[in-house]
């Protein structure tokens, strides 16, 4: 049976290790989070690259991302801060591509989420209706695949609602979900 000081002292260890490892596993969390955004970003610039010259086709490809993140953002009811920086990393990628201003997709992104949370089945159809867009144009809707998948798991793993959300906009942009 150790001693009182020796299981005073264990305690006091385990309690100042307590912070640390709870610290760390945030660490972790933001890293993946960070590596997340960045092969997001990657992805951008390199599926856009050839489209930053059609301004139209740009802009149907934000207001379709935009409006797939709400949908999946507010899968679970409210979004998440995770779920809004990843979705402010697209947002700075598809506005350094040309695409759209990040005013302007920012304010896109809170409509449509405001749309959703007023009345879920009627706020939905503006922002399903903004997938038409893109529909059948491969690389779009990759990367507006790739957006929600990222915003689905920003958290640390995708709930059924984000996954179902992620099956329906695979499925309105005729497109199968990686």
């Amino acid at each position: 049976m150790p001693s009182a000081p020796l299981a005073r002292r264990r305690q006091t260890l385990a309690l100042d290790l307590a912070p640390r490892v709870s610290i760390q596993r945030s660490n972790r969390q933001a890293e993946r989070r960070r590596l997340k955004l960045t092969q997001l970003t990657n992805t951008l610039a390199e599926l856009l690259g050839s489209e930053r010259a059609d301004h139209r086709r740009g802009q149907s490809l934000a207001e379709a991302s935009m409006a797939a993140a709400a949908l999946v953002a507010t899968a679970e009811g409210d979004v998440t801060f995770a779920e809004r920086a990843l979705i402010d990393q697209a947002i700075d990628a598809l506005s350094e591509l040309g695409a759209m201003s990040t005013q302007d997709a920012a304010a896109l992104f809170n409509e449509f989420v405001d749309g959703i949370r007023a009345n879920s089945s009627q706020g939905r159809r503006p922002a399903l209706d903004a997938l038409a867009g893109i529909e059948g144009v491969a690389d779009a809707a990759t990367i507006v695949l790739r957006i929600v998948e990222a915003v689905a798991g920003a958290d640390g793993s995708a709930s059924a609602a984000e996954i179902t959300a992620v099956q329906d906009i695979a499925a309105a942009l005729n497109a199968a979900a990686s």
